[in-house]
C-alpha cells in the first residue's frame, strides 16, 4: 500500500503541542522532510536527541503516538505528519489553533456542544 492510497494519516494541524514540537525539532535536526518514517528513523532520532538532552535541554518523549495502526503505511513505515509553510510559521509565531475531531469523543458530548452552541 503506497502512502497516497491511505485515507487519512496524521495530519500537522490535529496535533497536540508536543507532538508539533517533535515533528519540528525531527524536521530542524535532520532534515526530515518525507511524508513517512520508518521505525528505525524514528528509534536512531530518538536515540540521538535523548544523547543531546543535556546539552539542549530539551525534554522529548518517544513518540509513541507516531507508530499507530491508523498511521501506518507499510511495516515498520509510519505517516509523518510535515507541515506546510504557512503551519510552520503559525507554530513558530505561536498563533496555533487546536483542531480537535468530535467523532473520536462520546456522542453526549457531541450534543452538549450543539445544544449549547460551543464551537468545537
Amino acid at each position: 500500500m503506497m502512502l497516497q492510497d491511505r485515507v487519512h494519516l496524521m495530519q500537522f494541524k490535529e496535533l497536540k503541542p508536543t507532538q508539533k514540537q517533535y515533528v519540528i525539532e525531527v524536521m530542524k535536526q535532520f532534515n526530515h522532510t518525507q511524508a513517512d518514517i520508518t521505525l528505525g528513523q524514528i528509534k536512531s532520532y530518538h536515540q540521538i536527541m535523548m544523547d543531546l538532552r543535556g546539552v539542549s535541554g530539551l525534554k522529548l518523549g518517544y513518540p509513541n503516538w507516531l507508530i499507530v495502526a491508523e498511521n501506518k503505511v507499510l511495516k515498520s513505515v509510519y505517516g509523518f505528519p510535515v507541515p506546510t509553510e504557512s503551519e510552520i510559521e503559525d507554530y513558530l509565531s505561536g498563533n496555533v489553533e487546536a483542531v480537535v475531531d468530535l467523532s473520536k469523543f462520546s456522542p453526549l458530548l457531541n450534543n452538549v456542544i450543539k445544544e449549547y452552541g460551543l464551537k468545537p
